[in-house]
């Protein structure tokens, strides 16, 4: 990854987030959970330098859960990520 080329982990957290977005989107949920759980684990360890970055990370995580959910998801926790859309949605105004 040319994130990691040039030593850039905001840009590799980026990469990763989209691309396991991308690929829960496609249905290859597994290997898309877990780039999501490698962007996430790099934010949660500081090793995000912006915070931006780690609020687009935590955002697009919320995205692929919501477009995924194993045997249907509860009400709390649908209702859990509704909410914190759109709370994303407001920090990115």
């Amino acid at each position: 990854m040319l994130a990691c080329e040039y030593g850039d982990t905001d840009l590799e957290a980026m990469a990763l987030a989209f691309g396991g977005l991308a690929r829960v989107t496609l249905g290859q949920v597994d290997e898309g959970m877990g780039q999501l759980d490698e962007a996430m684990a790099m934010a949660t360890a500081g090793e995000i330098s912006s915070f931006m970055t780690s609020s687009e990370v935590f955002c697009v995580l919320l995205s692929a859960c919501g477009l995924y959910s194993p045997g249907g998801e509860p009400k709390a926790r649908r209702n859990t990520i509704h909410s914190a859309g759109v709370l994303c949605r407001l920090s990115h105004r």
